[in-house]
């Protein structure tokens, strides 16, 4: 193959994978011995384009490719790591694990591949409960994983911390995905929600419109006096129909699954505002997220908004001095950022 019929087929293989088309992307991939390529990045894509295919062998040795021509990069130790779990080679994910350890040993997701590691071996629930603790003392703000370990909580019966870890998860978050599932699962509980609560999930478009707002004005360089969330005055909100917004808090189970979907992303990719994942990692400049003040900013606001219900403390703070926390917060942001 010469190189112009090489490129016409990289090119190829890009838009398809751009597209999502990893079934057609998979017959170029075949095509090609990519043991004579040697760009990290491209390699890293290929191994995806057998990953989405379930060639999970294909994949990983591709990626080993590519961690030969580029051999510092923990986010292909990451990838290799959780391979490796789901080729169900446990000793190969550990040692992986353990290089990636050496590289960046403060790095909060060594937690996550210890969880999926002990997942792969049938641990026992307590165990994954104390590494998942780990973790979330450290993140903070990660509703994915919060929820995973509210989950778990649930399952070995520790109905309190279920219940608090649905709470904060609430209380930081306000709306999104992982809010509608913690209430779902904390009523599912047996504990009835806040009334704070449930407004949140009953009047959850009106919140949702609010913060839609709120990026609209960021977006459009309006930072005068910024943020004014004015979260609790719904008196100008108009609701689509008349119709309030909710979501299922029946009696449904936690669905806890040992064998829960891996992700291999190391910094997921966006999915919006609402469903952006903060890490301490973006302080240390490893992944800039283009979302990050936004959401920082729908994080603190909501937390101090509902701070007083969740420490049953009567005297709110005023939403000015919601502003002016969220305001300096995002001073020292910028500064990190730049």
């Amino acid at each position: 193959m010469d190189k112009y019929e090489f490129n016409l087929k990289v090119e190829q293989l890009n838009k398809l994978v751009k597209s999502g088309d990893y079934k057609a992307a998979m017959r170029i991939t075949d095509t090609i011995d990519w043991r004579r390529v040697h760009k990290a990045d491209l390699l890293a894509t290929v191994s995806e384009v057998y990953e989405k295919n379930n060639e999970y062998k294909e994949a990983r040795e591709i990626l080993l490719l590519s961690y030969d021509r580029a051999p510092v990069g923990k986010r292909v130790l990451y990838k290799l790591v959780m391979l490796a779990i789901k080729e169900g080679d446990i000793s190969e994910a550990q040692e992986y694990y353990k290089e990636y350890t050496e590289i960046s040993p403060q790095d909060s997701r060594k937690y996550l591949m210890e969880y999926h590691i002990a997942n792969a071996k049938g641990e026992g629930i307590d165990k994954k409960i104390r590494i998942l603790e780990k973790y979330n003392d450290i993140e903070k703000t990660d509703e994915e994983w919060k929820f995973e370990l509210a989950q778990l909580y649930a399952k070995a019966g520790r109905i309190e911390d279920c219940i608090r870890t649905c709470d904060e998860i609430m209380l930081l978050f306000g709306v999104g995905e992982y809010v509608d599932k913690a209430a779902a699962l904390k009523a599912s509980t047996g504990c009835p929600l806040s009334s704070k609560q449930l407004d949140m999930v009953e009047n959850k478009e009106y919140y949702e419109e609010r913060l839609n707002t709120l990026a609209e004005k960021y977006e459009s360089g309006d930072r005068e006096n910024y943020p004014s969330l004015n979260l609790d005055d719904m008196s100008a909100y108009k609701p689509r129909e008349n119709k309030k917004t909710t979501i299922s808090l029946g009696n449904e189970k936690a669905d806890v699954s040992d064998s829960a979907p891996i992700s291999t992303e190391l910094f997921p990719r966006n999915t919006g505002a609402n469903e952006t994942r903060i890490s301490e990692t973006t302080f240390k400049g490893e992944s800039v997220n283009p979302e990050f003040e936004l959401e920082l900013k729908r994080s603190i606001a909501i937390a101090k908004a509902n701070l007083d219900e969740m420490s049953r403390n009567k005297n709110t703070s005023s939403m000015e001095e919601i502003d002016e926390e969220v305001r300096a917060r995002m001073e020292k942001v910028e500064r990190v950022k730049h």
